[in-house]
């Protein structure tokens, strides 16, 4: 005999959407519907001993309902203002429903709005001081040392417990040292708790590959170096190290100024990840780029006249160039900011002939338009502080035969070539040393060779301005080879004469007239050297 009577489950059919629900069976459906509810309720309440309570709520209902797989019950919680109150239902005294409350329509419009939601807002604290956290409430807590030292690392561990002086200098190690004790005292005696730096936890096979790949790019075997480089360039998963690198390209540049295989290493290296498509660079930009425009504009990079420092401008320039290229659309202050570098550099008269030559070249990696904005309205200027160094110092100076910066084979330039203007009478050949040999010397000697190293210098710097103007004039050969009828080289008063030539105007800018003037009247017949078929095509590279 079930407790629940016949009635019940009508009404609770007819709830569900079961309407005329037979007596008999309701009555068979009775005891089965008694058995689930104390199986739920069993459930419940052990839900309500183990959570050391002795009454039963409606979580724990819910919480045994949840257990089968049945949807809970809404509407009642043990969060509820009130206890639910139940009412018999009119006209059946064995039925009861909820009681609701009756709301009055006047109460609630007349009742206060609720307080509005606060805005959103932020605030702003010191996370770390010059390396130090400081402890204020915003940020997290640090263990004291005392309970650091009560709960001492596992013997596994115990090699990479040991402070960094006991395992000895690593580059990956922080500077600073951790403080003996968890806070310091000031002069007032106010006790101030000292963070050290957050270290950056590489794995042991990236520090491996770190180490292996700086010895690779900084060692002399051409293979060994160029396997390096390529990893450094083509390998995914260097995320982590890129910082490192950088770190290792400003130190390698700021401590080997003297040390012309170390340059070189470091500007390939700055070369690698800059053209790597794996890692993001943009970053580290700044710390790569003064140490790629030391490379171009540095006083002295070797330690030796006689070494090829110029190869390692042309190349850090040339980086300058592509970097200036491939984030020039994302920066825009990058490339002024670069150029800017360079034309102060090229026209302090207190900077060494090399700075001359590396702001040159560097000004002509960055496109023909940079060179007509900012090197040709100068040259002129310019010329007058590389003259007086054009002179040669002896009766004579060996000329041997060398390659310029083109690849072309020189033998010197014309000194009776009949030039309209003041260089063409004064420029030699361009050597890669200096001529005479070492020893101590004296004082006369040493000055002397001082005297040839900077007329050679001053060469090379001549070679490198008349490289980037005869590029630019060259580069617009079409027109050029119609006014001059072939020869690739009109005189000024031919180019004047285009003023009446309307399709020639179309092919060149609008005042062509005076910057090849102005060009020819520093260079005269000397960029004949520059011919159409060795000259580059213009870039549309806007400054």
């Amino acid at each position: 005999m079930s407790v629940l009577r016949h009635d019940s489950i009508k009404v609770i059919a007819e709830s569900i959407g079961l309407p005329n629900l037979s007596n008999e069976l309701a009555g068979a459906m009775a005891p089965d519907v008694e058995y689930r509810m104390r199986e739920i309720i069993q459930a419940a309440k052990k839900f309500m001993v183990h959570s050391r309570r002795s009454r039963l709520c409606a979580d724990d209902i819910n919480a045994a309902l949840r257990l089968r797989n049945v949807e809970p019950l809404y509407g009642y919680s043990v969060t509820s203002s009130s206890d639910p109150s139940f009412t018999r239902v009119p006209n059946a005294p064995d039925l009861f429903c909820s009681g609701e409350r009756e709301v009055s329509l006047d109460d609630v419009v007349n009742a206060p709005l609720p307080a509005a939601p606060p805005d959103v807002s932020f605030a702003l604290h010191w996370l770390l001081i010059e390396g130090i956290q400081p402890a204020i409430p915003q940020n997290p807590s640090r263990i004291s040392h005392s309970q650091s030292q009560s709960h001492p690392p596992p013997a596994s561990n115990a090699a990479t417990a040991q402070p960094p002086a006991a395992r000895g200098p690593s580059f990956f190690e922080t500077s600073t040292p951790a403080p003996a004790t968890a806070a310091t005292h000031t002069e007032d005696g106010v006790p101030v708790e000292v963070k050290p730096l957050v270290k950056h936890v590489l794995s042991h096979e990236l520090q491996l590959y770190f180490e292996t790949i700086t010895r690779g790019v900084c060692s002399s075997d051409p293979e060994l170096r160029q396997s390096a480089l390529h990893s450094l360039q083509h390998d995914p998963g260097l995320h982590q190290l890129v910082p490192y690198f950088s770190r290792f390209v400003s130190e390698k540049v700021t401590h080997n100024l003297r040390n012309l295989d170390m340059l070189f290493a470091a500007v390939r290296t700055a070369a690698a990840l800059i053209k790597s498509a794996h890692v993001g660079i943009e970053p580290y930009l700044h710390q790569l780029m003064p140490a790629i425009l030391t490379c171009v504009v540095g006083k002295r990079l070797c330690a030796s006249p006689s070494e090829d420092h110029w190869a390692l401008r042309r190349t850090a320039a040339d980086l300058v160039a592509y970097v200036c290229r491939r984030f020039g659309h994302a920066y825009h202050e990058l490339q002024p900011r670069v150029t800017k570098t360079l034309l102060h550099a090229l026209l302090d008269p207190s900077r060494p002939l090399t700075t001359h030559f590396g702001a040159i070249v560097g000004l002509c990696a960055l496109g023909h338009y940079v060179v007509r904005l900012l090197l040709i309205p100068n040259v002129t200027a310019y010329y007058r502080i590389l003259e007086p160094h054009l002179s040669p110092p002896t009766a004579s100076i060996p000329h041997p035969p060398t390659n310029d910066h083109n690849g072309h084979m020189n033998s010197g330039f014309s000194s009776n070539s009949s030039s309209s203007g003041g260089g063409g009478g004064a420029v030699a050949m361009v050597v890669d040393g200096m001529p005479g040999g070492g020893g101590t010397g004296t004082g006369a000697a040493v000055s002397s060779r001082r005297a040839q190293q900077n007329y050679l210098d001053a060469q090379r710097v001549y070679e490198a301005l008349l490289h980037a103007c005869g590029q630019y004039i060259y580069a617009l050969r079409g027109a050029l080879d119609q006014v001059a009828g072939g020869s690739g080289l009109p005189p000024p008063a031919a180019v004047h004469a285009l003023s009446t030539d309307r399709a020639l105007q179309l092919q060149l800018p609008p005042d062509f007239a005076e910057i090849y003037s102005q060009i020819y009247a520093v260079f005269g017949e000397n960029l004949r050297m520059y011919t159409p078929a060795t000259a580059e095509p213009l870039r549309t590279v806007a400054l």
